[in-house]
């Protein structure tokens, strides 16, 4: 990846809390249903080794796949995410989010 990155050092914190990836997590998903996820969803499959070049963890194959991907399929990824999210109630710890973060709304892409 060369030039400027899509997601600033200071976004990173705030993905990490918004998709609960403390602890090598993301969200609710276990290793099976992350994988049907990333496939059904985004076409994509998150258990190639190519993810898995800084980890294996769930929240490491995500942080080097976004750091990998152009700005459309982060997005892409970042709006199937949230809407899990919301869709699902998988968030644990809602009152843990700044106020500003529990109304963020990602940028829909461009088709």
């Amino acid at each position: 990846m060369k030039g400027k990155p899509i997601i600033r050092t200071v976004d990173w914190p705030i993905i990490d809390k918004v998709f609960e990836m403390e602890g090598g997590f993301c969200l609710n998903f276990s290793d099976r249903t992350y994988a049907a996820f990333f496939k059904e969803e985004l076409g994509v499959n998150i258990d190639d080794p190519c993810y898995s070049a800084e980890g294996g963890s769930k929240a490491k194959r995500l942080r080097y796949y976004l750091k990998i991907s152009d700005q459309k399929t982060i997005l892409t990824t970042l709006n199937a995410l949230w809407d899990y999210r919301q869709q699902s109630g998988a968030f644990h710890n809602y009152e843990a989010l700044e106020p500003h973060t529990r109304s963020y709304s990602w940028p829909k892409p461009e088709p």
